[in-house]
Formats: C-alpha cells, structure tokens, sequence
C-alpha cells in the first residue's frame, strides 16, 4: 500500500493507476537502430498552442505496454489504439537493425522559424556582466568539476550521503516545473512550467522572471555548445532551438511521422543532441486535449546537422537522459519500467549495450549527474541518489511533493536544483516548485541539464 499522506494531499485515483502499472510493466523491446529521419513540416505550427502539458515525466498516463500480438493495450492508448508494432505505422524492422536507407539526409533547419515571446536577449548576460563590474568581485568558476588542461582528470572520493544537505524551497508559485539547465555564462538558472508555456529564469540569490513564453509547452531543456537553450516541444511535438529570440524547429518528424511527445533532451560537447520521446504530452491525461499518436513505439532519438537516428525503441516511457562526466556512457530512465538504463556511446554519437543501471526507481523519472559521475534520479519517493555502479545511497526529499528532475548549478557548481510537484489531475497554480541545496559534496558539470 502507498501512504498517500506523505504528499499532504491524497493521491488521486490516476495517480494510483500510474503507480499500479509502473510496478507491473517492464522493459519489453530494445530494439535495434533503423536510423533515418527527417524535418518536421515547415508549415506546421503547433506553437501557438495555449493548451496545457499532461503529465510529464511519467506522471501522465502508463507506459502504454504492449498486449497480446504486440497491439497496445496501455492506458489511454498511449501507442494509438489498433496500432501494431512493426506494421507500416512503426517503421521498425522486426528484430531491429538498421534499414537500407540509415543514411538518408535531412535539412534540420528548414522547419521553419517562429517569434516567441523572450525577455530582452542582452539580459540573458547581465549577471555576469554585472558580476564583472565590481573590482572586488571573483570571477563565476565557469569550469567547476571539469579538468584544466594538461592537469588530468578530476577525481572525487566516493559521495557520503549523509553530506548532501536540506532541500529548501526557492518559490512554490507553478504548475509544473521540470527542465532545469544552469547557463555558466549568463550565470542564470532556466526551467520549465509546462502547463504555463513559460521558461523562467533564475538569478541568484532570488531574482526570478519569466523569461520566455509560447514554446509548445517546454519540458526538457538543455545548452548547446554555443549556449542556446534546446527545448523539447512537449505538446508542439518536436525539438526547437532558442537563439536571438527566434525558436528554430529542429526536427518534428520521423520517417514523415509526427514525434510522440519530446520529453527530456541533452546535448553531447560537440553538439549532438540526444532526447526521448515517449507519449505522455498526448495521451489525454491531466485535463488536456489527446493528440494522435503517429508512431507505434517511443523511442530514444540522436539527432546530428543532418540526421535524426533512433537508438532505442521501447513501450515503457523513455523520460530522463543524461551523460556521465567523459560522456561515454549514457543514462535513460524507463518510468513505466521504473528503472534506469546505461548506453556505451561510440565515437560518431551511436549507441550500442543497453545493460541495466539501476532497477526499483518507481516511476523515474528525469536526472542529473554529478562531477564524480553520481546519477540524482527524480523517483515517486524523491531523488534518488546511485553511486556510479548502480548502487542506491539514499534519496533526497522534496516534503509534500514529488521530484520531477534536477541540475546542478551556481558559481561553483555546488547546488542543485530540484523542480517538483504536487500529484493532481491537473496541474495547476501553487502545485509545483522549485527547490535548492547549497553546498553540495561534489560539484556539477557546467552547462549540463
């Protein structure tokens, strides 16, 4: 039995239906890698849209399992209703591997251009600019937990939970925050509050303001090596770029299929942008219109200048994505499976050896991943801290709300940040948050959601 009580409100009837087919699914496919994609249509704009967010990160509907004969038979007909994987809706050989046309090109950047509503774009630097002017004041350490050239690399003695102190609450006024990213130029933090269709940005110590509206209702965030901000298009269905104050759609499209729900997304060094896209922004739940789904499987995509790759293809609700510090491992949580999974990434950015990480993570959710190479997991229970093995230290409470993921930030790379919720049907104003720990034990990675 769940204690409802703990997040001070009871838990609603969906709520328990998630929980209940979190604990009963599992990680059904692999799948292989039939890489190709293309741009989504340039005169799509699902933008403009004033709707809301489902629940993001797993808090939405099931995973949508597979039922007998590989028909979905997940709540809410998370993969369309009749939809059969491996039929012509999928594009997924049986057995997986890579198709004839694994190389077929896109051009990523005709998916057209749209204004949105940003704050003025010479603020996004005005911290550290401000920071600049004072004689007396010492420079943001920008390269916290990264080596210094020739110095060799960083190593941190095994993570003591017990040194991780008290999360404290920074401001309660959302309805559901996710996304957190820390941009060590602009010495500002970012997030998400889906259901508002708003990113805000965070100037420490307490100055908060909305600082872009109209995206598609945004979840993940992430920096490119240039230092824009990309979003996943949680509800618009795609993988946008912020840059000038013009979002720049990426890719909306597989095999000239719509995507399900972009949901988490994290940019390797040399600007590869990995994300996953499971179906919890259309399946209808928390009180918003369903969209259709045109794919029959949830995938984990690599998107370069000219491709878009899918690397794994599963039914259980790919959500959080993250690297660890030599980015040659990557991390996925599974949140109908309620465990995490590790990919070897090759040199070209190509995954290969999904082994399990971590398993009993009940509905993971979103992450993070310290300088030592500790993965911070948002869980039901909260943050769910795992060694480098795999191994749990403990879990990091957020009172009377349910993580949804996590970044490290700061001058010196030593908070984290931590944005959550109240379980409702539907988000609404003052049940989400955002949280902070100061002075963490090992640092961030700078730029790193």
């Amino acid at each position: 039995m769940i204690d409802s009580s703990r997040w001070g409100r009871p838990l609603t009837l969906a709520a328990f239906s998630i929980i209940a087919a979190a604990c009963g699914s599992s990680e059904e496919q692999q799948g292989g890698k039939p890489d190709a994609g293309k741009t989504t249509d340039a005169g799509r704009d699902a933008r403009t849209s004033s709707g809301g967010v489902p629940g993001a990160g797993g808090a939405g509907g099931s995973s949508g399992v597979v039922g007998a004969g590989g028909v979905s038979a997940g709540m809410g007909g998370m993969l369309g209703t009749g939809c059969t994987l491996g039929d012509a809706a999928s594009d997924v050989p049986p057995g997986g591997g890579a198709e004839p046309d694994a190389s077929t090109e896109m051009l990523p950047f005709d998916a057209g251009v749209r204004d949105a509503s940003v704050a003025d774009a010479s603020a996004v630097h005005d911290a550290a600019v401000d920071a600049a002017s004072h004689a007396d004041a010492a420079p943001p350490h920008v390269d916290a937990g990264r080596p210094h050239v020739d110095a060799g690399p960083i190593t941190y003695p095994p993570l003591r939970f017990s040194d991780i102190g008290t999360a404290t609450s920074v401001s309660d006024q959302f309805q559901f925050t996710e996304g957190p990213v820390w941009d060590p130029v602009g010495q500002a933090l970012y997030f998400t509050d889906i259901n508002a269709d708003s990113i805000y940005r965070l100037r420490l110590p307490d100055k908060l303001d909305v600082y872009a509206n109209h995206l598609g209702n945004p979840d993940g965030l992430a920096l490119d090596p240039d230092g824009n901000l990309i979003g996943a298009g949680f509800v618009a269905r795609d993988i946008w770029r912020l840059a000038g104050g013009k979002a720049q759609s990426l890719v909306g499209e597989y095999r000239d299929r719509k995507l399900n729900s972009p949901d988490e997304v994290v940019v390797r060094s040399d600007g590869i942008i990995y994300f996953t896209d499971p179906t919890f922004g259309i399946n209808g739940s928390m009180g918003f219109t369903a969209q259709t789904p045109e794919l029959c499987f949830q995938g984990v995509y690599r998107l370069t200048s000219n491709a878009l790759y899918l690397e794994d293809s599963t039914s259980a609700g790919p959500n959080g994505i993250n690297f660890s510090p030599d980015e040659k491992t990557l991390y996925v949580s599974y949140t109908g499976a309620s465990q995490v999974y590790r990919f070897d990434v090759a040199k070209d950015g190509s995954l290969s050896h999904k082994t399990l990480f971590a398993s009993n993570v009940l509905i993971a959710d979103s992450m993070c991943v310290d300088a030592g190479g500790n993965v911070y997991v948002a869980s039901l229970s909260g943050i769910t801290v795992l060694d480098p093995t795999g191994k749990s230290l403990g879990v990091i409470a957020t009172p009377n709300e349910t993580p949804t993921n996590c970044a490290f930030g700061g001058p010196d790379q030593r908070t984290l940040f931590i944005t959550a919720r109240v379980l409702v049907t539907a988000p609404a104003k003052g049940a989400a948050s955002l949280w902070r720990i100061d002075d963490m034990p090992i640092p961030g990675l700078p730029g790193r959601p």
